[in-house]
């Protein structure tokens, strides 16, 4: 029992990491029962033993996992106990554990078009839902133009996925010049040209998220990682056929994560997501959502890190994400990864060892430069890198790409 406790005591307690351990139970999020695949959940352990310190260990699950995977299957939570095996070189141990299955539910809107860094964020969070580390219900764009979500659309094709709502903004005119569409309208247009077919038809960012919340079980993970554009118009929102609630009880009701790309920490001196569009975040946080816990992932965490090159290869000439990103950077096809950071941890927590939370403070943007004020005291907090930009360069760079195809490398 020595190896299965140190993998139960060592793992994080941050319920929002992808494999985390709380009172001897480990809990693993799986997306959709149709992606629960006891091969990859075993690898998973055996990864997240890794991660917990346990070098070369092998986790098997020996029985149990039929009887959840069927609890699962209808109802996306399971909780019961399976005989899990771990091997380390010549030591082997073998111990009934408390194992939770259930689904990490997300939501991600983001400003793709002014930069490319959201297209490598997006791209983070097709492998992971793909991998049934999270279901992602919708992406959503905060721009006023469709041509980002055309491009999302495209790179959902690219990775073989087809269960993700796509959304786009038709209620807050903001981010309307042509600067929002610089890295999307043309590559859009290329792609759908080539391909002879006309642009698909999305629905609209609110009445989309507001459906997704209302039928969500009441945890969802939502991600911004541009201006807070389209909260602005969903905390607005009145009761109509969807849910009898207004936009800001529905989100405090069904969001159990609210991760928002923005702010600098700790100086709190202008950022772009929070100066394009001032009122959206003065009126979001400081009065829809004041009391309310949110996590802030700040430019300064990951914004270092340049990631992207490993699309440089002609196996992914055919990758429209190649194309936005080489609109920035043709000889290098990088771009500061940001936005990739901020899904990353979303989806997996700190359980990758490459993030801290802050807890306990107050966030408070404040004026129109995009500033903010950081208090002691309140249910804020804020995220910091932990270890060296080249550990975070390294992952995005493998998660940027469909996962199979940089490890057929």
């Amino acid at each position: 029992m020595e190896l299965t406790n140190k993998i139960i005591n060592c793992l994080p307690g941050d319920k929002w990491s992808s494999e985390y351990s709380d009172g001897g139970v480990l809990h693993l999020s799986c997306g959709t029962p149709d992606r629960l695949n006891k091969k990859r959940i075993e690898k998973r352990l055996s990864e997240a033993a890794r991660r917990a310190g346990i070098e070369g260990a092998v986790c098997e699950i020996v029985s149990g996992f039929e009887d959840l995977s069927a609890i699962y299957a209808r109802d996306l939570y399971a909780k019961g106990g399976v005989t899990l095996r771990v091997t380390q070189g010549e030591c082997v141990d073998e111990d009934e554990v408390e194992l939770e299955f259930k689904v990490k539910e997300i939501i991600y809107d983001h400003d793709l078009g002014s930069d490319c860094d959201d297209g490598g964020a997006i791209a983070v969070l097709l492998n992971a839902h793909r991998e049934g580390y999270c279901r992602a219900l919708a992406i959503t764009s905060c721009v006023y133009n469709p041509y980002a979500s055309y491009c999302v659309s495209l790179m959902c094709e690219y990775f073989g996925v087809d269960d993700i709502e796509i959304g786009v903004n038709t209620e807050r005119d903001h981010l309307n010049d042509e600067g929002w569409y610089q890295c999307s309208k043309a590559q859009a247009e290329k792609y759908y040209t080539a391909l002879a077919r006309p642009y698909p038809e999305y629905e609209s960012n609110v009445p989309l998220i507001r459906r997704c919340l209302a039928n969500s079980r009441g945890d969802v993970t939502l991600i911004t990682t541009g201006a807070l554009t389209t909260l602005y118009p969903l905390m607005q929102s009145k009761p109509d056929g969807i849910s009898p609630l207004d936009g800001a009880t529905l989100f405090r009701d069904k969001v159990g994560h609210y991760v928002c790309g923005g702010g600098k920490f700790p100086d709190g001196t202008l950022e772009s997501n929070f100066y394009v569009d001032p009122e959206a975040v003065d009126v979001v946080i400081n009065k829809y959502l004041k009391g309310y816990p949110v996590t802030f992932f700040g430019a300064e965490v990951a914004g270092g890190t340049f990631s992207g090159y490993v699309m440089k290869q002609d196996k992914y000439k055919d990758y429209i994400l190649r194309d936005i990103y080489e609109h920035h950077r043709p000889e290098t096809c990088d771009h500061n990864s940001w936005d990739l950071g901020t899904v990353h941890y979303s989806v997996f927590g700190t359980s990758y060892g490459f993030f801290e939370e802050r807890r306990g403070y107050t966030v408070e943007p404040y004026g129109k430069m995009g500033c903010m004020r950081l208090f002691n005291g309140g249910v804020h907090s804020y995220i910091v890198r932990r270890g060296p930009y080249e550990m975070l360069r390294d992952t995005f760079n493998e998660l940027i790409v469909p996962r199979e195809t940089y490890l057929a490398e």
